[in-house]
């Protein structure tokens, strides 16, 4: 806020008492996170720690079988019952532990709707802000890294990192965040830098075709890719001065037509789209994704 002075001044202005320009204090709030909790395993990164089952045998603490002893086992690992069983040395065969590295995508092209506040109505990005503020506290509380890009007016790039200064800096860059289209996305979609084995969540309302392009891009490099749409039931058109309420209502549902074929096509193609709903929104999305990613694949050598 701006500098501001007091004055007094008496009966007839005879006295007249001023104070000194008085800077006020900026306060940053961070964005109320919305109810949100999964239960849903993570399909498996590239990360060897973590609290995530791995497909790979490692030091974890998941039991995945027992194994004739080979050089290099440790010997706390011999099962004896076994051993004395066969007649030959066995170890017990564990999983190694991984920790997820989610990239959050959030869609700040646009703002639909009206926003009045915590306890009011909420507008698009207003539910987007919130849902990733929710997203990445539960994954950083399981101890997975998590990155942020806010597509708007000012990109934000967030590495992916883990721990709760990772989460402030999250969370202050949501804060930041303003609608508009940046330069860099004017001519079409840039290049979005992702690590390979990290699972991208999309949070848009998908009313911009900028949003679907970078979901169906990123869905093309092979990288687990989800869109969380956060169109909200309040979300309204905006009805300018010289345009008649009964065409805007049309035209908005001519949009809203539009826009569900976008998020068929979408679904069709290989991309899961939830609707943000609170807790449990990601659950089913991350299941298939995680019997996808035990699917084989054929390589090419």
């Amino acid at each position: 806020m701006g500098g501001q002075r007091l004055g007094l001044w008496s009966s007839w202005a005879g006295f007249r008492w001023e104070s000194g320009v008085t800077v006020g204090q900026y306060l940053r709030a961070l964005p109320v996170a919305a109810p949100f909790d999964s239960r849903a395993p993570m399909p498996p990164p590239e990360g060897l720690v973590g609290a995530h089952r791995a497909r790979r045998s490692g030091t974890g603490t998941e039991l995945a079988g027992v194994r004739p002893f080979a050089p290099g086992d440790r010997l706390r690992r011999i099962n004896w019952p076994v051993t004395l069983r066969t007649g030959d040395l066995h170890v017990v065969d564990t999983l190694a532990e991984q920790d997820a590295g989610v990239l959050l995508v959030l869609d700040a092209l646009g703002d639909h709707g009206v926003s009045r506040g915590v306890d009011g109505s909420a507008s698009t990005l207003d539910v987007s802000v919130r849902a990733a503020a929710a997203i990445a506290e539960h994954l950083i509380r399981q101890g997975d890294r998590v990155g942020l890009r806010i597509l708007g007016r000012v990109g934000t790039r967030i590495p992916v990192s883990s721990g709760y200064r990772q989460l402030t800096r999250v969370r202050e860059a949501l804060v930041r965040a303003v609608p508009g289209v940046p330069a860099e996305m004017r001519e079409g979609v840039p290049p979005i830098q992702v690590p390979d084995g990290t699972i991208v969540i999309v949070l848009s309302p998908m009313l911009d075709n900028l949003a679907v392009g970078v979901a169906v891009t990123l869905m093309r490099r092979g990288l687990p890719t989800m869109v969380v749409d956060t169109m909200s039931g309040q979300v309204s058109p905006e009805v300018a001065r010289a345009t008649s309420p009964e065409v805007a209502r049309a035209a908005w549902r001519l949009r809203l037509l539009e826009r569900e074929s976008t998020l068929d096509r979408l679904g069709r193609s290989g991309c899961p789209v939830v609707v943000w709903r609170g807790p449990g929104t990601l659950d089913e999305v991350l299941r298939r994704l995680a019997r996808r990613a035990r699917v084989p694949r054929v390589g090419v050598r």
